[in-house]
């Protein structure tokens, strides 16, 4: 189901990377809804820090910088993109190491800890049996240093509701993931409807 190609040449064009590190966030591409990373050069941020990086807001950006919540939607994208190709070194790299997280899979009880959160997708990515997924309408909504990413993740036989949740914390990292499924699903949007409020 995965139906991000571009993403996956784009990717492998960027920058080399060292171990442990995720990929810079590209520029908005405003013509696809689902992806937001582009053949483009990578274009680094301009960071002084958390409080600073806490501190921006959705207004216009100098040239190089982008928004908070533009950068949590590259990093959902990251999200499904390590989900999709089973990276469970990528999944891991996502998930905050400081911040409290959480994570709720369909149908299973709460998970609290980092370990036991990366365990769990450990055994998820790892199944040779775990079907594809895709994801489509992502939507963020910026608050001070977390935004919060809802989309629709597109499983052979449903769709469900997921929210993920994003820190600052050295760049975006993951500390919340909820994913419940959806009896009505909206059909994909374009990309002028993509972004949520900021």
């Amino acid at each position: 189901l995965v139906r991000r190609p571009e993403l996956m040449a784009n990717l492998a064009q960027s920058r080399p990377r060292s171990a442990g590190e995720l990929p810079a966030p590209g520029r908005t591409d405003a013509c696809n809804h689902r992806l937001r990373h582009t053949a483009d050069p990578m274009i680094p941020l301009r960071r002084t820090g958390q409080r600073e990086e806490a501190e921006r807001t959705s207004a216009a950006k100098t040239e190089g910088e982008i928004s908070l919540a533009d950068e949590a939607l590259f990093a959902n994208d990251t999200f499904y993109l390590a989900f999709a190709e089973k990276d469970v070194e990528a999944m891991s790299r996502l998930w905050a190491k400081r911040h409290p997280t959480i994570c709720i899979h369909p149908g299973w009880p709460a998970i609290h800890s980092r370990d036991k959160i990366v365990e769990s997708w450990r055994r998820i990515l790892t199944n040779p049996d775990q079907p594809g997924i895709d994801f489509y309408n992502p939507v963020a909504h910026e608050a001070g240093n977390v935004v919060l990413v809802t989309c629709y993740e597109e499983l052979p036989g449903g769709v469900c509701i997921a929210t993920n949740g994003f820190v600052v914390e050295d760049g975006l990292r993951l500390f919340h993931h909820q994913a419940t499924p959806c009896a009505n699903p909206p059909p994909p949007r374009g990309a002028s409807d993509s972004k949520g409020t900021r």
